[in-house]
């Protein structure tokens, strides 16, 4: 049976034979009575729709991997097979055993197209004939083939998140869901997914109903789609907007207010891209820079705009205002908005009120006003308006204008009538008592006349000190009654003395006070109160202080010999805050550092505030020393250094290598320091230091050393040459005692000679083992042995063999161990007698390469060899015009050097006799036969040779 598979119109999928070749009946031939085989033939064809289906499955990647086919009888029997149809193929044949029972008989032909997991995605049925193979085939019938798989029944699908706006570059996972005719959802969802525009939103997907979205950050739309097999499509719409990348002030950026109003315009800040575009959706933070101001809302979303706004209030003081817009990672915008002053809301009296002073005087005090808003904050440049309401004096201004800080102030004279005077101050704009301030100033006619110090004189005090009681000064007028409102100053003679206040005004009893502080300078010092021309003094002591600073005044930073005292005592002066000397202060002198001692160790300053310790003796020990002195809480430290004595002992600084190797200098070289006998390094230059070897076999090469600047002294080069083993060296230079040290340790140096050791000059029998096997010795210059050398063993006689404990050849290296010795463990000889030579190398040493020799010595005779064979033709009874000559041998064809053996020639075949059948072997184990004849019949013999 034949089938054929097409498309309809325009795809073009595979064509598939089927083959009937088995039945239980049907007609049979004349000839043979046998079964005949039937052919079924079809056309299967796509209908449009499932033609646009198979693309669609193609698009995503779903593609048929194997054909069901199944041919059922009007039995109801049935055949059916499945075939693998391999993706790229068109053309597949199908094989069922079928024989119809008649000429044609007609079957029920399933075609099932199926995806690599059996999915059925396409099917169709036709009635088709089996028409037996021996008769005309029937023209094909077109078998329909309709998509089948999943969502056939679709009717509709929907796209989930649905249209959607995203910032930036997120990935967005899509579901695609299916509802069929039965309003049920489909399963096993078969979709093609598709975007139309890639540059703004990048889709993912393998054929199922899910997808990956990549937004790439460009500003724009995609529509995104998801199609059935059956054409059934949903889709959505996914915006993209960049993200945002700066902030932009659209409006409210520059405004002026009263102060503590809240500004007409609301800030308005727009987020955009990199295109100047706006960014919906952006978190923007809005926030008062300036202290004092304020903001509405301080967190907004942008809109869909991409815009966020917020209303600003000001502080309450005039002035410039900054205000903030942030996103994250974005840079901040700042904006500046300006505050006027508010207007003028009260007056308020600030000083000048209830003075008292003599007719015609001008008041010590301006009268002082304060202009503040109805905040309570200063306001400036407000107009106040002065009035003389009741008196005879007369006001400096009659209007004022206030400062920043809101004042503003004018001068009062008195007049000549004695009494109360009455001021107001007014402020333009604010009513009422709130406006209005009132001042009541008095009038008297007194004068002074003396001024009198009534306390405070002979106190005592440090420098710098307040006096416990006050100076206080009183100015009575000609008739010793108290006279108010006087200026009074108070001054200091020459040592010094300030005054809080430093000038007053005398009360209603006629006094003022002061407190005093006094100078610096130690002495006596003249309080003087002035009020006019009218003067008074007294006198204050200023005595000396607590101790504030101690200092060094002699001997700091001496030298002296270590373990000796210093040339100068140390001396400290104590002084005060003022730099006044100290007398009485109690000095301790302590050894901080270098173990010296000290005499004398607790003083008292004198007069000038001076003291001094008694001795300081240095440490024992080269070096720095140091001495404390202390008063109270104060210290300071002195130093000297200690020096070394007199050179007399040598001392290792660095000691040699602990282990040598022969005739190699010493990895670590010596270093020798010059000491005083207290052990403190001595820096002489020129010493010469010689080292000597005190016990061991050896000599020394590179054995002195000179002393540098610092009385050091380093080898560099010394080298023990000698019988390895333990060594002291000594140390010793002029004037200087005697320096040891051991031991060391000298090992064998570098391999230098290679000598035979034994199993040279031997004898063996050829082809065996000479008795002593050959060894070499490794030693140094000196003739230490070597351990570890490699030594190459070659035997240079051809056929010879050496062996070592691992293997056999004929080169071999041995290690030597620690006896020097490199040894094979046998030397065979060949198999040909005479000389064998062996050599035994190691690169670059003396003796190398070194020359074995045995002498291969032939074995026991066994065996006859003819060196000269007899004559091929002979006369009977007439000796042979050539005589044989036999010649002894071992078993390796060496001569054997042998005599008197006696050699004896038979026939071994043919019919005669021999005459002078005997030859014995001379000392070179040959044996020449003379006169040997054959007598016998004539033909052909064969002689054979043997010896005892």
């Amino acid at each position: 049976m034949r089938l054929r598979l097409r498309a309809a119109g325009f795809l073009a999928l595979a064509v598939v034979a089927i083959t009937c070749t088995e039945s239980t009946t049907g007609p049979r031939t004349a000839a043979s009575g046998a079964q005949v085989p039937g052919r079924v033939t079809m056309t299967p064809e796509f209908t449009p729709a499932a033609a646009r289906a198979y693309q669609a499955l193609a698009a995503t990647g779903t593609v048929i991997t194997e054909v069901h086919v199944v041919l059922t009888a009007a039995d109801g029997s049935t055949r059916d097979t499945v075939i693998a149809f391999p993706v790229g193929q068109d053309t597949l044949t199908i094989e069922i055993p079928v024989f119809p029972s008649q000429n044609d008989q007609p079957f029920t032909a399933l075609l099932e197209l199926r995806a690599a997991d059996h999915t059925v995605l396409f099917t169709g049925t036709q009635v088709v004939v089996a028409r037996a193979a021996n008769l005309p085939p029937l023209s094909p019938p077109v078998v329909k083939i309709s998509y089948s798989g999943p969502g056939k029944r679709t009717r509709t699908v929907a796209i989930s998140p649905p249209d959607t706006t995203v910032t930036g570059t997120p990935a967005l996972a899509y579901v695609a869901t299916a509802i069929d005719s039965s309003n049920a959802v489909v399963t096993n969802l078969l979709v093609q997914w598709a975007t139309s525009d890639a540059t703004v939103a990048a889709l993912t997907a393998t054929g199922n109903a899910t997808a990956t979205v990549q937004a790439t950050g460009k500003r724009g739309f995609a529509t995104l789609s998801a199609s059935t097999p059956t054409g059934i499509v949903g889709s959505a719409k996914l915006t993209v907007v960049p993200p945002a990348t700066k902030l932009v002030v659209i409006s409210g950026g520059t405004q002026t207010g009263v102060a503590g109003s809240t500004l007409p315009q609301p800030l308005v800040i727009e987020a955009q891209a990199a295109d100047n575009l706006p960014v919906p959706g952006t978190k923007i933070t809005f926030s008062a820079v300036t202290v004092g101001g304020s903001v509405t809302t301080a967190a907004v979303t942008a809109d869909a705009a991409g815009r966020a706004s917020t209303t600003l209030t000001l502080g309450k003081t005039g002035g410039t205002y900054q205000y903030a817009a942030t996103a994250p990672t974005l840079p901040t915008v700042t904006v500046t908005q300006t505050a006027t002053p508010a207007p003028a809301a009260a007056l308020a009296l600030v000083s000048g009120d209830g003075q008292t002073d003599s007719t015609g005087r001008t008041l010590t005090l301006p009268l002082t006003v304060k202009v503040t808003d109805a905040f309570g904050g200063p306001t400036a440049g407000a107009t106040v308006t002065w009035t003389l309401v009741s008196g005879s004096g007369a006001l400096g201004a009659a209007t004022t204008t206030s400062a920043v800080d809101g004042t503003t102030s004018t001068t009062y004279t008195l007049g000549t009538v004695v009494g109360n005077d009455v001021v107001t101050a007014t402020v333009a704009g604010v009513s009422g008592s709130a406006g209005t301030v009132t001042f009541t100033l008095h009038t008297v006619n007194k004068l002074p006349g003396a001024i009198t110090i009534l306390s405070g004189a002979g106190q005592t005090g440090t420098p710098n000190s307040i006096l416990a009681t006050p100076f206080v000064a009183r100015v009575t007028d000609g008739n010793g009654n108290p006279t108010p409102n006087q200026l009074v100053t108070w001054s200091a003679s020459a040592n010094g003395a300030t005054f809080s206040p430093v000038s007053a005004t005398t009360g209603v009893n006629g006094q003022v006070s002061t407190t005093v502080t006094l100078g610096a300078t130690i002495g006596p010092v003249t309080i003087t109160a002035t009020a006019g021309a009218l003067t008074a003094g007294a006198i204050a002591t200023i005595a000396a202080g607590a101790p504030a600073s101690i200092a060094k005044l002699a001997g700091d930073l001496q030298s002296a010999t270590a373990g000796t005292p210093v040339n100068v005592a140390p001396q400290v002066v104590v002084k005060d805050a003022n730099g006044n000397p100290v007398p009485n202060a109690v000095v301790t002198w302590a050894v901080v550092l270098g173990g010296g001692t000290a005499i004398g160790t607790t003083t008292s300053t004198n007069a000038q505030g001076t003291a001094t310790v008694g001795s300081w003796t240095l440490g024992s020990a080269a070096g720095q020393n140091t001495l404390s002195a202390t008063t109270g809480l104060l210290s300071t430290t002195f130093s000297a250094t200690g020096v070394a004595g007199t050179g007399s002992v040598l001392a290792l600084a660095t000691a040699p290598s602990g282990t040598a190797t022969n005739a190699v200098a010493l990895a670590q070289q010596p270093v020798v320091q010059l000491k005083d006998a207290l052990g403190n390094a001595v820096n002489t230059a020129g010493v010469v230091i010689t080292a000597s070897v005190t016990s061991g076999t050896g000599t020394l090469l590179g054995n002195t050393a000179t002393t540098s600047a610092g009385g050091i002294a380093t080898f560099s080069g010394l080298t023990i040459t000698g019988q390895a083993g333990a060594f002291a060296l000594s140390f010793t230079a002029p004037g200087f005692t005697l320096l040891s040290f051991s031991p060391i340790a000298l090992g064998a140096g570098p391999a230098f000679n290679l000598n035979g050791q034994a199993g040279s000059n031997q004898s063996a029998t050829v082809g065996t083992a000479v008795a002593i096997a050959p060894a070499v010795t490794i030693t140094d210059v000196s003739g230490n042995p070597v351990v570890g050398t490699v030594v190459t063993f070659n035997a240079v006689t051809a056929g010879s063999q050496i062996a070592n404990t691992s293997t056999s050849g004929t080169t071999l290296t041995v290690t030597s161990n620690g006896l020097g010795i490199a040894a094979l463990t046998s030397w065979t000889l060949a198999t040909t007698a005479g000389q064998n030579t062996l050599a035994a190398t190691a690169v670059g040493l003396l003796g190398s390469p070194f020359s074995f020799t045995a002498n291969g010595v032939a074995g026991n005779g066994s065996v006859l060899a003819l060196t000269t064979a007899p004559a091929a033709t002979a006369t009977s009874g007439t000796a042979l015009t050539s005589q044989p000559v036999v010649q002894l041998k071992d078993t390796q064809g060496n001569n054997v050097s042998t005599a008197g053996v006696v050699v004896s020639a038979a026939i071994a075949s043919g019919t005669g006799a021999l005459t002078n059948a005997t030859a014995t072997t001379v000392a070179g184990g040959a044996a020449t036969f003379t006169g040997l004849a054959i007598s016998g019949t004539a033909g052909n013999f064969t002689l054979s040779f043997s010896s005892s």
